[in-house]
């Protein structure tokens, strides 16, 4: 006969337990049968949390006067951490382009951070740029893979550690506008899966007409 089912005093407020309530018991477990509670644990705070589950009973092999059995509790919060890639558009404007004679080029940054809770970290996968087009990133963010990842502690404006600086490169080789994007492909480190941020870039070489005369004289 298990006669009640609660957590211990001083348990994490965390831990929950079904079912606890006092209409669910006293209930009888017959021989050879089993009876399924569940605990869950929903973190309050960032840190460590710990507690115990007691199982009063009428079990002959309790080795106490009161027939409690003891289940120790244990878990941990890190925090959530969230992708963000500041800003979520980045125009160049007007870059200059001449054909037979090339263009010019403009180089501006984009902030990648995690501002996510607590003090998780984010795993970056893949930092990247569709190639073929007049937008690039240093070759080095190629490095970044699943096998290689680059971890991401919580955003510390204070702390340049704490995020990742992309220098995006606009060079025209053609007279029109262009867009492409920056990707970015982090996951939190269970199983929630990678999640994909993306800036949108865009530029024109399309600048207004100009005259040109010559020989001049």
């Amino acid at each position: 006969t298990l006669e009640d089912v609660d957590m211990a005093d001083g348990t994490n407020p965390g831990f929950s337990c079904s079912p606890c309530d006092l209409t669910s018991y006293p209930t009888v477990i017959a021989p050879q049968r089993s009876y399924e509670i569940t605990v869950a644990y929903s973190p309050l705070a960032i840190g460590p949390a710990d507690g115990q589950l007691l199982l009063k009973s009428d079990a002959g092999n309790v080795d106490n006067e009161y027939g409690i059995v003891s289940v120790d509790l244990s878990a941990t919060y890190s925090g959530v951490p969230a992708l963000v890639v500041d800003p979520p558009e980045l125009n160049f404007g007007y870059v200059p382009f001449t054909a037979g004679q090339g263009g010019g080029s403009d180089t501006r940054n984009i902030k990648v951070m995690n501002q996510g809770t607590g003090n998780a970290s984010l795993i970056v996968e893949f930092l990247y740029i569709r190639p073929g087009t007049d937008f690039s990133i240093p070759a080095s963010f190629g490095d970044i893979s699943p096998a290689n990842p680059l971890y991401l502690p919580p955003y510390d404006e204070n702390d340049p550690s704490t995020w990742i600086e992309v220098p995006v490169t606009f060079t025209p080789g053609s007279n029109q506008n262009h867009e492409n994007s920056l990707t970015v492909q982090a996951h939190a480190g269970d199983e929630t899966g990678s999640v994909e941020v993306s800036t949108l870039l865009s530029g024109s070489s399309l600048g207004p007409p100009r005259i040109q005369v010559n020989p001049t004289e």
